[in-house]
């Protein structure tokens, strides 16, 4: 925690939620080699994101690792909370 994360993930939506003082927040699904899946939040004030990120789209992302919450109990599903310093659409 409170550490920088980086990944990419494919966008499944941006819409105007307001947390951890940011109005925004893009959410991210990505997973990795040992089979956990995981959704970012990412959250942030620009509103560039909404007219720029689509979902579906390939997104690569930096940010603050603020939280994170298991969503089951063999520990494979989690969900990461970010604050985005720096992210950038993606070409496939």
């Amino acid at each position: 925690l409170n550490t920088l994360l980086e990944g990419k993930g494919k966008v499944v939506s941006v819409e105007e939620k307001p947390q951890f003082r940011r109005k925004y927040r893009i959410t991210v699904t990505g997973g990795s080699e040992d089979r956990i899946s995981l959704v970012y939040y990412i959250y942030t004030d620009n509103e560039d994101y909404m007219k720029i990120l689509q979902p579906g789209a390939l997104f690569g992302f930096k940010g603050q690792f603020v939280m994170f919450t298991p969503l089951n109990s063999k520990r494979t599903l989690y969900i990461f909370d970010l604050l985005l310093e720096e992210g950038a659409a993606l070409v496939e």
